[in-house]
């Protein structure tokens, strides 16, 4: 049954090969966002540390470039806090996205590795979602601004 799921993921995700094709367009960049998935709050810091910086490594072998932005796995407050926020500054990463919906704000300036993100996932898998989650209007409207 494992391998079910095994290879449902490996369906959906992208490969190296396709990765190459966005790490090769100025436009976008690749991110770090850990080895295992593991939600680094649960770990020792040594472990979180590593989760984080083997990602980069592999990045970087792969594309020749040593990513400087991070999204914290599950990134909800039980999995990334301010223990990581920290990790992901002293790691030298610019900035860090959570899953906790917001926009950003004159008052997150100082906040770059507690950064909300809009996630198209799980209630909002549409499509159609796009265009209103990326003004950041509706965050605003539900009064939905990061606590990090």
């Amino acid at each position: 049954m494992d391998w079910m799921l095994d290879q449902h993921c490996r369906d959906l995700i992208m490969d190296w090969r396709e990765l190459e094709i966005f790490a090769n367009e100025p436009l976008c960049t690749i991110g770090a966002h850990t080895v295992h998935h593991y939600e680094l709050a649960k770990l020792p810091l040594d472990q979180a540390r590593a989760e984080i910086t083997q990602s980069m490594e592999i990045i970087e072998a792969k594309f020749g470039q040593t990513p400087t932005h991070f999204s914290y796995p599950i990134g909800a407050p039980q999995s990334a806090g301010e223990r990581e926020f920290e990790l992901a500054r002293d790691i030298g990463l610019k900035s860090a996205v959570t899953t906790r919906p917001g926009g950003l704000y004159a008052g997150q300036a100082d906040k770059f590795h507690a950064l909300p993100r809009v996630s198209l996932n799980g209630l909002f898998q549409s499509r159609r979602y796009i265009d209103v989650f990326a003004t950041g209007a509706l965050f605003s409207w539900m009064g939905k601004v990061s606590a990090a």
